[in-house]
């Protein structure tokens, strides 16, 4: 496992010292550099300006100036790529937190169990997203990308990558290839032309997905169930 960067943000400073006894003694906690914030501003901040990158988050829900569920949501905005460990003493907001991306939820008062399952399945995510790549060109220059960096794929008369950065990039391969190649966790086909990164939609409407950019991109009648399921999971039943 490569070095891990973590950022625990709860306004309680019991709890923060808690967490922190946690993850010193978790398995590799010698590859994991934490952060610790009482201000979820702070740490949107430190993201925004680029001073800080974390590859997991651990967020208490109730914060003083906003909640967990809001400073996520503006988290993976800026770095779609983090995973999201939520915390919570209030399990009414077990549902909630499913329509933001999210790796796990852990009630408190904190079990060990729980708290180091939830650690080892975000650092097992990121690794499987360094794993996934696809090759691309921009001006004759090859580039590789994780697929957690895309937010969708175009067929024209070659295959369109766009990442959430905005950045664009063309691909030898088909979508038909790609898709069939890469696992099909990120990634689902919604028309015939388009694939989207189901952790980047915004909105789902009719004919049409927004993503996080404000990019809309067309979805095939038949599509538009899986995709909901994908994105939203057991909280439309």
């Amino acid at each position: 496992m490569r070095m891990m960067h973590v950022a625990v943000c709860d306004d309680d400073q019991e709890q923060l010292e808690l967490i922190g006894n946690l993850i010193r003694n978790a398995e590799h906690a010698d590859q994991l550099n934490v952060s610790f914030y009482v201000n979820g501003g702070k740490l949107l901040t430190d993201i925004i300006r680029k001073t800080q990158k974390f590859d997991v988050l651990i967020l208490d829900i109730e914060l003083n100036e906003e909640s967990g569920l809001a400073l996520a949501n503006k988290v993976l905005d800026e770095a779609p790529s983090s995973k999201i460990i939520f915390v919570s003493a209030h399990q009414h907001y077990f549902q909630d937190v499913y329509f933001i991306t999210h790796t796990a939820f852990v009630a408190k008062p904190i079990k060990d169990v729980y708290f180091y399952h939830a650690l080892e399945r975000a650092c097992a995510e990121i690794d499987a997203d360094q794993q996934e790549t696809i090759v691309v060109t921009s001006n004759r220059t090859k580039h590789v990308l994780r697929v957690r960096e895309l937010e969708y794929l175009e067929q024209q008369y070659k295959l369109r990558v766009v990442t959430w950065q905005g950045e664009e990039y063309f691909c030898s391969e088909t979508l038909d290839s790609a898709l069939g190649r890469l696992e099909q966790g990120y990634l689902l086909r919604i028309h015939r032309s388009y694939a989207v990164n189901i952790l980047l939609v915004k909105e789902i409407g009719a004919g049409v997905v927004k993503m996080r950019s404000g990019a809309e991109i067309p979805i095939a009648k038949g599509a538009k169930k899986e995709l909901l399921l994908r994105v939203y999971g057991n909280t439309l039943q």
